[in-house]
């Protein structure tokens, strides 16, 4: 997964990863059956693959989801006893150009752990299987109605949620109450003037930081209803005048240091460091990276560290979901895949993945019930802060388009928008560049 999971990706490996994704993928092949009800598979497939995104710290537990397959516990019936599973998990800049390879193979990758919008680029040339022809409707009941949604392309149900997650802000709880500020900002304005405050008024060095990457610097634009492109997903929308004094109040603030210009050349450890290291006010960054701030600083307690909304509540949502490869694969493979999702999903391993993690299931059974288990509050009170937070911040986030060139689009506003607040192009210019660049790519 992104940020739960240990990794050091530079944003030079971040690029390389979208010119995998962008690279394309092959041909599809085969069709599904109309008799599954959701109930499973029959067996008789030699062997599947699993491949997962930096989860190798999981292996435990994966094993478990493995066994159990093989085992015939619940919900799977089928006899798998005699089907190997081949698990291979790979970091963010190796994944995709996995998947990439083992599709031009006999031996594809058979249950693919995808993440965010990358599936998009392999969905519209057919490669994944249409799940709704396998899911039961009780089954379906399990998740939300915007992670299905975040699912589904151009109609079809090709992954199932897996985990999901959204962006809030981190706050130093210390470093306001010495600069004597009661209210935590909401507005776009009000973080930029609470970063100058918290600067000036208090003993921190820096009053904002955040991630930027994948669409994780979008809040502030959606709070001021400037959607990334148009509603027909075909142009850029985000050439506008407030845009541009956005960009400008970043490079203001990063000019007088308010906002470290780590920030605009991190990834993701860097500005998690950052702010664990207490010198910071906020951090705005996905739930996920509760156990990561924590980690980098030891001054991190339910009382130090508060979890609210990111800016006019409009973080943005990402999700990984669990797809099935059609082509090169049998009936009895994607049968058998479909069963080994289905054990993955079960309230067992999801509740395992969400004691494991800092990320919100895609079942939502399992989450609802944890999220009121007295002694998991009390043992992880940080992660039970997250878990309150979580329906406040599903009224407001939103979903990063849904198109094949998602990923090329987040590269490319993450390039302008650093470019803009670090002083290497004006405001207005990098907004014509990055317009220019993303209605280039959404043409083809």
């Amino acid at each position: 997964m992104t940020e739960d999971s240990p990794t050091n990706l530079t944003r030079r490996q971040y690029a390389k990863l979208s010119a995998a994704l962008t690279a394309g993928a092959v041909g599809t092949a085969g069709c599904l059956g109309d008799d599954d009800d959701g109930s499973g598979g029959e067996g008789g497939a030699e062997s599947i693959s699993l491949l997962t995104w930096n989860l190798e710290f999981l292996e435990d537990s994966i094993e478990g989801w493995i066994d159990d397959f093989q085992n015939t516990e619940p919900p799977v019936e089928a006899d798998y006893s005699d089907t190997d599973v081949e698990w291979v998990d790979r970091m963010d800049d190796q994944i995709l150009s996995y998947y990439q390879s083992q599709l031009q193979t006999d031996d594809p990758v058979t249950v693919f752990d995808t993440l965010g919008m990358s599936f998009t680029r392999f969905a519209e040339e057919g490669i994944f299987v249409d799940l709704e022809e396998y899911a039961s409707s009780d089954f379906m009941s399990k998740f939300g109605d915007e992670s299905l949604e975040y699912a589904t392309f151009d109609g079809d149900l090709v992954r199932m949620p897996f985990y999901q997650n959204a962006g809030a802000t981190y706050i130093n709880t210390e470093l306001f109450e010495e600069a004597g500020i009661d209210e935590y900002p909401y507005s776009v304005d009000e973080f930029f003037d609470t970063a100058e405050r918290i600067v000036d008024e208090s003993d921190a060095d820096y009053g904002l930081t955040t991630l930027t990457f994948d669409y994780r610097i979008w809040p502030f634009f959606w709070a001021e209803g400037i959607d990334v492109l148009n509603e027909s997903d075909d142009a850029a929308a985000f050439n506008t005048s407030r845009a541009a004094e956005i960009l400008e109040r970043f490079h203001e603030l990063t000019e007088d240091g308010v906002i470290p210009e780590v920030t605009w050349t991190g990834f993701v450890e860097e500005q998690a460091q950052q702010f664990g290291a207490g010198d910071t006010g906020m951090f705005i960054a996905p739930l996920s990276n509760v156990r990561r701030v924590q980690g980098y600083g030891d001054w991190i307690d339910e009382e130090t560290l508060e979890l609210t909304l990111p800016p006019g509540n409009r973080g943005n949502y990402e999700a990984n979901g669990l797809c099935i490869t059609e082509p090169n694969t049998s009936e009895a493979e994607r049968e058998a895949a479909w069963d080994l999702i289905r054990s993955i999903l079960s309230d067992k391993w999801q509740e395992d993945f969400l004691r494991n993690t800092t990320v919100m299931a895609g079942n939502l059974d399992v989450q609802e019930e944890l999220s009121n288990d007295e002694e998991f509050r009390e043992n992880n009170p940080l992660l039970a802060m997250a878990y309150d937070l979580w329906p406040e911040l599903e009224e407001g986030y939103v979903m990063a388009p849904s198109v094949p060139e998602a990923s090329e689009i987040a590269d490319i506003l993450d390039s302008e928008v650093s470019n803009a607040a670090l002083g290497e192009k004006e405001p207005e210019d990098a907004l014509d560049d990055a317009e220019d660049r993303v209605n280039d790519a959404l043409s083809g």
